[in-house]
């Protein structure tokens, strides 16, 4: 349920929260730097092939998923997720602690958007005061991970599809919309007039 208040705020999490591409930064915080280093080594054809829009940015995550996760229990992404949330604090953007402590202030909805995966994105949004996360997410079999995504890569238009299937934007009077990069103009599109920002500069 949506608390009744008079603003939302739809944050890009990757570059507009945080300084660092958690896709990255999480797996090497879970697997250590020897064993991450080698591991994506053997993804260097599909880093190459994304590089030059040969596959598209879910092929490609997918594979990242498959080379790390493939065959593991979610039970083990979840718990490595739950310690990463004490790493995020430390690769935040200013701007971004600024703006979500503003917002609480406020007394504004606060909705996470991100194409990162929900397990290495919640315990951290939720310990932060985010009412809802809306991530890309992973599939599991019979618990366990298969190395797809279950549905969309949460970027793009699937922002914006998740944004309206999940919140009723007529509830808000104003609406705050923050991103850093291509995927996330359609979720920059919705904020009202003067409350969009694209790299925590106010959108034209």
């Amino acid at each position: 349920m949506i608390p009744d208040k008079r603003g939302i705020a739809f944050f890009d999490f990757d570059g507009t929260v945080t300084r660092l591409d958690t896709l990255w930064d999480f797996h090497k915080f879970a697997f250590g730097a020897t064993c991450f280093y080698r591991k994506v080594f053997f993804l260097l054809p599909v880093l190459f092939a994304y590089a030059f829009r040969m596959i598209s940015a879910q092929a490609a995550k997918e594979a990242v998923l498959s080379v790390f996760w493939k065959g593991k229990a979610l039970q083990t992404l979840e718990e490595y997720g739950q310690k990463y949330a004490g790493r995020v604090p430390d690769i935040l953007r200013k701007e971004a602690v600024q703006a979500i402590r503003r917002h609480k202030e406020n007394g504004d909805v606060l909705v996470l958007v991100t194409a990162s995966i929900r397990e290495w994105v919640e315990p951290w949004a939720k310990t932060a005061g985010f009412h809802f996360v809306l991530a890309s997410e992973i599939e599991v079999e019979d618990g366990r991970i298969t190395g797809r995504l279950q549905g969309a890569n949460c970027t793009g238009p699937e922002k914006e599809k998740q944004i309206r299937k999940t919140i009723n934007l007529d509830d808000f009077e104003e609406i705050y919309a923050y991103g850093d990069s291509e995927g996330d103009r359609e979720m920059l599109s919705l904020g009202t007039k003067g409350k969009t920002y694209y790299k925590w500069r106010v959108a034209e």
